[in-house]
């Protein structure tokens, strides 16, 4: 026997049906079956001004995410984000607001590659965003300049661990800090395989601790970049940074 249930005009709850089955004489079945769901929203790309958990794979042209508020936390309970998927230069999470105390995790970030595609982050945070954890998440990065994570515009005390992070566009980073400070990161994997594309990139960026950091450089690059000077002889500073159990110790740490 099968059973039909259309939920499209119940309210969001949970509901218990009861089963009865007889056969083609009319004989009632003595066992009763039961079944219970849940009638959720839809989550889809757009600004979250609220705590939400995903319930499915979300895909958009441009940005997916834009934080709309602080004090939320965005779950993706193991479901992709696929962004950019015709809209370069855009964003999986997008916090460029700077709200503060903000939670994504357990989220699958998979960047589309419309043409032209360059700086294409999995989540950015800026204008002093704080107090942001980023936990138990995987990126799949594949553009030029396309950094998985990057903290910018003084967004600072970010707890990033946990993570794993694959790019393989040119000069893209796993991790990138400019500027940013006071942040802790852990038990993070990160793989890059592009030209120049730095495991983590730190410029004006101080205080930062890193345990347990496994890094594999399988392009060019330094497993971790600190840019103390510029071209033109500005110290930018990348002072009070502490490394403990750097798991893959083959990649460089660079001074430059």
């Amino acid at each position: 026997w099968n059973v039909t249930l259309d939920t499209s005009t119940l309210d969001i709850a949970t509901y218990t049906v009861f089963v009865y089955g007889n056969d083609t004489l009319g004989n009632l079945n003595n066992t009763v079956g039961n079944l219970s769901f849940r009638v959720g929203p839809t989550v889809g790309c757009g600004t979250l001004t609220a705590t939400t958990s995903m319930t499915g794979n979300v895909t958009a042209a441009g940005t997916c995410f834009t934080i709309g508020a602080s004090h939320i936390t965005l779950n993706c309970t193991g479901y992709n984000i696929t962004w950019a998927t015709g809209t370069p230069s855009t964003y999986g999470v997008d916090n460029t607001g700077g709200y503060d105390n903000v939670t994504i995790q357990h989220c699958h970030f998979e960047e589309g590659d419309p043409a032209g595609s360059t700086s294409q982050f999995g989540i950015v945070l800026d204008v002093d965003a704080r107090g942001v954890r980023i936990f138990n998440n995987t990126f799949t990065m594949i553009g030029s300049r396309s950094n998985a994570i990057t903290l910018q515009g003084g967004s600072n005390s970010t707890n990033i661990s946990e993570n794993t992070i694959e790019t393989s566009g040119a000069q893209a980073a796993g991790i990138s800090f400019f500027p940013s400070s006071h942040n802790i990161l852990s038990n993070n994997f990160i793989k890059t395989s592009g030209s120049a594309a730095n495991g983590i990139f730190l410029r004006s960026a101080h205080n930062n601790t890193f345990t347990n950091i496994n890094i594999t450089i399988a392009g060019s690059g330094q497993g971790i970049q600190l840019l103390q000077v510029l071209p033109t002889g500005e110290d930018t500073g990348v002072s009070g940074n502490i490394f403990f159990n750097l798991l893959n110790p083959k990649e460089s740490i660079k001074l430059s």
